[in-house]
C-alpha cells in the first residue's frame, strides 16, 4: 500500500510539473506575441500614450503640414524653442537638438522628436524645458551629458 501511494504521489507530481511547464510555455508565447506586436508597430496609439501626446505636440509646430507632414523647419523650431523659453543662441538649443536628433540646424523630424522625448519618458513642454535646463546645468561638471 505504501509503495502504491508513493507511486501515485509521484505520478501526480509529474503530471502537475508537466502542466506547469505547458502553462509557463503558453504564457511566454503570449508575452512574445505582445512584445512582437509592440515592436513591429511601436507608433500605434495604444502602444504608448506618450508617443500620441508627442505627435500632437509635433503637429502644432510644423511649418508646412501639407507638403512636409513629418518635418518642423526653422520657423516652427523657433516657435517651439520660444515656447520652451530657450534662446536660439543658447546652448540649450543645442541640447534640445541633440535630444530630438536634429538632422540639421533648425530642422526636426517627427521620428527624432517622438523617439527622442519618448526615450526619456517626457511628453510635455514644461518637462522638455526642465530636462534641457538640467542637462545645461550639468554641462560644466559632466562631459558625458550629451551621451545619455
Amino acid at each position: 500500500m505504501g509503495k502504491r501511494k508513493s507511486d501515485a504521489v509521484e505520478t501526480v507530481a509529474q503530471t502537475t510539473m508537466k502542466k506547469l511547464r505547458v502553462a509557463s510555455l503558453q504564457q511566454l508565447q503570449k508575452e512574445e506575441k505582445v512584445d512582437e506586436s509592440f515592436f513591429n508597430n511601436p507608433s500605434s496609439a495604444g502602444a504608448n500614450p506618450i508617443r500620441k501626446s508627442l505627435n500632437t505636440t509635433f503637429d502644432r509646430y510644423r511649418d508646412d503640414p501639407r507638403n512636409e507632414p513629418d518635418n518642423i523647419d526653422v520657423e516652427g523650431t523657433s516657435k517651439l524653442l520660444g515656447q520652451l523659453q530657450i534662446e536660439l543662441d543658447d546652448v540649450g538649443a543645442l541640447i534640445f537638438s541633440d535630444i530630438v536628433s536634429s538632422p540639421s540646424l533648425g530642422k526636426i523630424t517627427r521620428e527624432g522628436f517622438v523617439d527622442g522625448w519618448a526615450e526619456v519618458n517626457i511628453d510635455s513642454l514644461p518637462k522638455m524645458r526642465n530636462l534641457v535646463l538640467q542637462r545645461r546645468s550639468a554641462l560644466p561638471n559632466d562631459r558625458d551629458v550629451f551621451k545619455s
